[in-house]
């Protein structure tokens, strides 16, 4: 119980300033690339559907870099919240296993965080395929994927599959997920926009859709916050019991 206690300890320290400070600008950028890039190809997609010429080959092309960019820009996003939340732990014990600098930490996750939430989406892509309701469920339960890689030192050690661990966080934790999802990828959302999304439009409405924009990212860096105090605090315990039944399994002292 006291690897317990001490981990709800340590998880407290996370500072939200802190935080900000590191992840507010790549965050605002991120999101401010992507929403411009969103009203780019979406406005491109309407004039080939209104071209009297009829449908072009070009409309795959804008359909294959929005999915790219639906895929890509929410895993930069996270993969920044990540960092910087994870930075400002006041926890010298598990923070040493966590790269003192961003490139650092994009070279050990990145490549892994991407690929397996390829696996994520394709999974829940054929359960959604096959049936709307399980589809929605799994995409809850994978959620947790991104944190999986960048934190579980199961993982890191080829312990465990993460969409397994993802899951696993995702049904302990799934009333809270459920609130915080709900509050700040639906609620939020819905009343920021409220007679503003007019105003998201950055080539008629450039100050305001910059401002809004920013305002997304204070909300996103939030919500990560609360996340990752819920996920990473399951995570090192998963990992904290792993490895005391690994020195009783060798017969070690614990």
């Amino acid at each position: 119980m006291n690897h317990v206690v001490s981990n709800e300890q340590n998880l407290r320290t996370f500072n939200i300033f802190t935080t900000l400070k590191i992840a507010f600008l790549p965050i605002f950028l991120a999101l401010l690339i992507s929403s411009s890039l969103d009203q780019f190809i979406n406005s491109k997609i309407e004039a080939i559907l209104r071209s009297p010429a009829g449908l072009s080959q070009s409309i795959w092309i804008y359909g294959a870099v929005s999915i790219f960019s639906s895929l890509f820009f929410p895993l930069i996003i996270t993969f920044f919240a990540s960092f910087a939340l994870a930075r400002s732990i006041q926890d010298v014990e598990y923070s040493r296993f966590i790269p003192k600098t961003l490139d650092g930490f994009f070279k050990e996750n990145f490549e892994l965080s991407f690929l397996e939430t390829i696996r994520s989406w394709g999974k829940t892509f054929l359960w959604t395929f096959l049936f709307i309701i399980p589809g929605i469920i799994k995409f809850f339960l994978y959620m947790p994927v991104p944190f999986v890689v960048f934190f579980s030192k199961r993982y890191q050690a080829g312990e465990v599959d993460a969409l397994k661990l993802a899951q696993k966080i995702s049904k302990k934790h799934w009333f809270w997920l459920l609130i915080y999802m709900t509050m700040f990828t639906f609620v939020l959302p819905m009343t920021l926009s409220l007679g503003m999304d007019q105003y998201r439009v950055f080539r008629e409405y450039f100050v305001y859709a910059t401002l809004l924009t920013a305002i997304d990212a204070v909300v996103v860096i939030v919500f990560h916050y609360y996340i990752l105090k819920l996920i990473l605090k399951f995570i090192k315990d998963d990992d904290s019991v792993n490895s005391i039944e690994i020195k009783e399994a060798h017969g070690l002292n614990v």
